[in-house]
């Protein structure tokens, strides 16, 4: 059994293609989550917080939850292939951390939960990191919003002549990695899954523009935040990379926006 420790995005889109179950970790008791673990031969764990003022909030449902998983993991089913879901927010690049004094509040609690994961006893452990998903889904990420407001509005603002790139990865192609993650028996204890391609939000709207074409772009100059968007294929590679076409995965999403379909 594959068990996710949070309802979500990535596992109820998991769900629909690949046999899971989904509880809700921090809801439980320990004895409750024992009796699940125990069951278990894969446990996902993707249950964090992603948005809150409160650093406080963050150190309890992105680290203590996990501290708390890991140790009854350790105790009931310390053979268990376990997921922890990460992020890339934690990089300075492919390899290598940010400065912990430089991270953001979210982007510390991932970290340390990153970190207990890795010094853990549990020996069948994997951290995965995800490049920018695009979950089709303008209340979830920043792209579909982005596409929702060219296709709603007809115009689009980009921000310094939408320079900044990111490396996209659709939610179908995250989930179908995140199932051969489960069933690789060759793994390394940090893993990240990218498209290796990077694109600026220039070429974005270039790929929205064909599907509306009387779209109108403007400009604002701001100073923004770099997010990290180069990175190795290795890790996708011995996984065994899939293909992604993203003018596709937009050119879809579109259409469901102008089907009305319920988002």
């Amino acid at each position: 059994m594959i068990l996710f420790t949070g309802n979500g995005k990535i596992s109820n889109r998991f769900k629909e293609y690949y046999p899971a179950k989904i509880i809700s970790a921090r809801s439980l008791s320990d004895r409750k989550l024992s009796e699940f673990i125990q069951k278990a031969n894969i446990v996902i764990h993707n249950s964090a917080l992603i948005d809150s003022n409160n650093f406080d909030k963050y150190i309890e449902s992105n680290f203590l939850l996990t501290r708390r998983i890991v140790k009854i993991c350790e105790e009931v089913n310390p053979g268990i292939r376990f997921i922890n879901i990460s992020s890339m927010s934690i990089l300075s690049d492919s390899d290598n951390y940010l400065d912990p004094d430089s991270m953001t509040d979210y982007a510390y609690s991932k970290f340390i939960s990153e970190n207990y994961c890795l010094r853990s006893k549990l020996l069948n452990l994997t951290s995965v990191r995800f490049s920018t998903i695009f979950y089709s889904d303008s209340e979830r990420d920043g792209i579909s919003k982005l596409i929702m407001e060219c296709v709603s509005k007809k115009s689009i603002k980009l921000l310094n002549e939408g320079a900044d790139k990111r490396d996209i990865i659709p939610l179908r192609i995250a989930v179908d990695y995140l199932y051969k993650l489960s069933q690789t028996k060759s793994y390394q204890q940090k893993t990240n899954i990218v498209s290796g391609k990077e694109y600026s939000f220039k070429d974005l709207v270039k790929i929205v523009m064909k599907y509306v074409p009387d779209l109108r772009v403007s400009n604002k100059k701001l100073k923004v935040n770099k997010v990290l968007s180069k990175f190795s294929l290795k890790d996708v590679e011995q996984l065994g990379r899939l293909e992604i076409d993203l003018d596709v995965e937009i050119g879809s999403y579109i259409k469901r926006i102008n089907e009305g379909t319920n988002l």
